[in-house]
């Protein structure tokens, strides 16, 4: 992607930032970005998304109990307390797998006082609760928190989080510049 930037610098400027899907798509649709990766969202209809990563969700659970486990059931989640943390950027895609969850039965959310991290870290350690998290891909790092805990891949959650790469539905006709770097990162993530 970087070097992608550099050959196209005349025109586009690549940067990152630390924005939520709904600010990038609302940037796009006013004209400020010409393209973002977001997470889909059926309410903006005049823009393509195409998809460019699938992540499994895996269960934060504790490592004393479930470390041997290759995998945990969703009726074996419902038994546990949930822990979801509305403050962090993560929360679209948690509300998503939240929702698929309590189709599949009663989530049980735990009561907490936010950044009580304490008390979150007591729950899902000693085995009474469970949280969230994309599963890495094979070679990659974990990137828990906390050594008590384990991510375990939930075997019967068909859920999965996907980042899309959003842009106006009519960059064809306008720019075919810009739809050449689109078509090119698209490659880029086959």
């Amino acid at each position: 992607m970087t070097s992608l930037g550099d050959s196209k610098s005349e025109k586009f400027k690549l940067t990152q930032s630390p924005l939520v899907s709904a600010d990038i798509i609302d940037g796009i649709l006013r004209g400020r970005l010409d393209f973002g990766f977001v997470r889909p969202n059926a309410h903006a209809t005049v823009l393509s998304y195409t998809t460019v990563w699938k992540e499994r969700i895996g269960a934060v659970l504790s490592r004393e109990k479930y470390e041997s486990d290759e995998s945990i059931t969703v009726a074996e989640l419902l038994t546990l307390d949930y822990i979801g943390d509305r403050r962090d950027s993560d929360t679209e895609y948690r509300r998503d797998v939240e929702a698929e969850l309590d189709k599949l039965g009663e989530l049980r959310r735990a009561e907490f006082t936010l950044g009580d991290g304490a008390r979150v870290k007591d729950g899902i350690a000693s085995g009474r609760a469970f949280s969230l998290a994309p599963l890495p891909s094979p070679g990659e790092p974990s990137s828990l928190e906390y050594d008590e805990f384990v991510l375990v891949p939930v075997a019967d959650l068909n859920f999965r989080l996907l980042t899309c790469l959003a842009y106006r539905d009519d960059t064809a006709v306008r720019d075919h510049e810009l739809q050449d770097v689109l078509d090119t990162i698209i490659l880029l993530f086959r």
